[in-house]
């Protein structure tokens, strides 16, 4: 056969041979006097075998060396590191995939919220890394926010989480709205390896901000407002937390922060 005819027979383009024959891995049966390459039938057998160890992405190095020393240990060695790299791959394609997922369903979520309502909702069980920051300067809440991310990120990539912050009961009730001193990873998803804190399955009672987290007061108060006007017994922690960020909008101005507490 003619370097065309295998080409077209193998599914594969003429240069691809012209590449195998210049780099020592698949050679012709023999060259004519001007240099034109023939194969030969049982050639077809070797040539296949090297297409599907190059499918399944072996360096052509690799395949060339099994090619030269073939024997069952040395395919064998080939074959188990390849798979081994394959699962890592799998692995971290299934937790590309549920990060994917998660965040589409806080997209959708958001996207079908009725954000000036105060509502009740139920939450499975999440849970949460949480950061104290030394002071509330911008410097060191930046700084004490990345290293909670950076820290975690690292350990498991592509996890799903979303930034948080924690007031307290104690701090509204003595008048007192943006007490920042701490941050948090809030996770869907315990995580391994870290310490981390839950916030329980239940009913949460919920508001939503537009706008900056300086003018938060507002929303804070309307909360408290009608868990008196209900008659709620609701926990000591509210979480803070954006559901639209500026991955939906450009202007900090338009994001929404959740605000939620669980009702006891």
């Amino acid at each position: 056969m003619t370097t065309g005819e295998l080409a077209k027979i193998m599914g594969i383009t003429k240069h691809t041979l012209f590449h195998y024959d210049d780099i020592g891995l698949f050679k012709p049966q023999m060259k004519d006097e001007k240099g034109y390459r023939f194969y030969s039938v049982e050639q077809m057998e070797t040539l296949d075998t090297i297409l599907v160890l190059k499918d399944l992405d072996i360096p052509l190095n690799d395949i060339k060396k099994l090619m030269k020393n073939r024997n069952h240990d040395h395919i064998v060695e080939i074959l188990n590191n390849h798979q081994h790299q394959i699962q890592n791959q799998i692995q971290k394609l299934n937790k590309m995939n549920h990060w994917i997922e998660q965040k589409k369903k806080s997209i959708l979520t958001s996207c079908q919220e009725d954000f000036s309502n105060i509502t009740i909702k139920h939450y499975p069980s999440r849970y949460y890394l949480y950061n104290t920051i030394s002071d509330d300067s911008n410097q060191n809440f930046y700084k004490a926010t990345n290293e909670l991310i950076t820290h975690f990120v690292q350990r498991h990539p592509y996890h799903f989480y979303q930034v948080a912050y924690i007031q307290y009961d104690q701090d509204f009730q003595n008048n007192d709205f943006d007490i920042y001193n701490n941050v948090s990873l809030l996770l869907y998803d315990p995580p391994q390896e870290q310490n981390y804190k839950i916030l329980p399955e239940g009913q949460y009672l919920v508001a939503y901000h537009k706008g900056n987290w300086k003018n938060i007061k507002q929303t804070i108060q309307k909360l408290l407002d009608y868990k008196k006007a209900h008659h709620l017994i609701c926990d000591e922690l509210y979480v803070e937390h954006y559901v639209v960020d500026h991955l939906l909008v450009q202007d900090p101005r338009d994001y929404i922060t959740e605000i939620s507490v669980r009702i006891i």
